[in-house]
């Protein structure tokens, strides 16, 4: 079998991948340098900015009454980062009893926070996320007081479903997202125009959009399909689907290591 030319003259296993990371570096640091000791060259251009909501009173009556609820959910490293800054800038008091993240990446940025959590979903979505909060619970769910500070656009699946089964959920918006300056969507540009990436990876919905927001596309005219495309998982694919983008592959789980090891099985499949 002919081999792959990005494999031909390497061991490396992304020896010729340039992977667009579609995160600023400083968040993306563990994901490129999987990426680079893999042998891939990444460039980091971040297809958003993260900026307070445009409500921001919500979050701040949420903080004021913190120690009336039973459970704080974060579905998000930004949610983390952004809940914790507006926590110290309230001088909230004790945080609630229960602390949940949706996933891994989650759990490592409130445990950097100083925040360890009682709960951490086993799978990374919504209906994952209320599954296991509905079970942590089991017969004390109903009545119980929920804080969902989270991205100002997201699923409605997850408050819903914990409304479901009896839980009183105060879905605040926390941050929102918003495009990356011009110079930085002129890069971002110039490296697909000028084919100098062959891989995309997907962290999020909001990346997916805002790519194609920024290469002036609502379908695959807009990213090449010389470009692998990458999803951390099924919530981000079911984005790059309805984008008519879909995933060449997904990660097996919401880490950046599986992210990565999706990538690398992509390549070696073609060897």
């Amino acid at each position: 079998m002919e081999k792959s030319p990005l494999l031909a003259e390497s061991t490396s296993p992304l020896a010729g991948v340039h992977a667009l990371v579609t995160r600023p570096r400083r968040q993306a640091s563990p994901l490129a340098e999987l990426l680079e000791a893999a042998g891939a060259k990444v460039s980091c251009e971040p297809t958003i900015r993260i900026v307070p909501p445009s409500r921001p009173a919500e979050l701040s009556d949420a903080l004021s009454r913190l120690p009336e609820y039973d459970c704080l959910v974060l579905t998000s490293p930004n949610g983390v980062t952004r809940f914790a800054a507006a926590s110290r800038d309230s001088s909230a008091s004790a945080l609630p009893v229960t602390l949940v993240a949706i996933g891994p990446g989650t759990a490592n940025a409130m445990k950097a926070e100083g925040m360890t959590p009682t709960l951490v979903a086993n799978r990374s979505n919504g209906e994952g996320l209320a599954e296991a909060i509905i079970a942590h619970y089991g017969v004390a769910a109903a009545g119980s007081q929920v804080l969902l500070p989270r991205a100002e656009v997201a699923r409605p699946i997850l408050p819903a479903l914990l409304r479901q089964a009896g839980m009183q959920v105060d879905d605040v918006p926390s941050y929102r997202t918003v495009p990356v300056d011009a110079p930085a969507q002129s890069r971002i540009r110039n490296l697909i125009g000028e084919q100098q990436v062959n891989a995309a990876l997907f962290t999020s919905p909001s990346t997916a959009r805002n790519l194609l927001a920024i290469l002036d596309g609502s379908s695959s005219q807009g990213l090449p399909e010389r470009i692998v495309r990458v999803s951390i998982g099924p919530v981000t694919s079911e984005a790059l689907r309805t984008l008519r983008i879909p995933p060449h592959v997904e990660a097996s789980a919401p880490r950046v290591e599986a992210l990565v090891e999706a990538l690398k099985s992509h390549y070696i499949g073609r060897a």
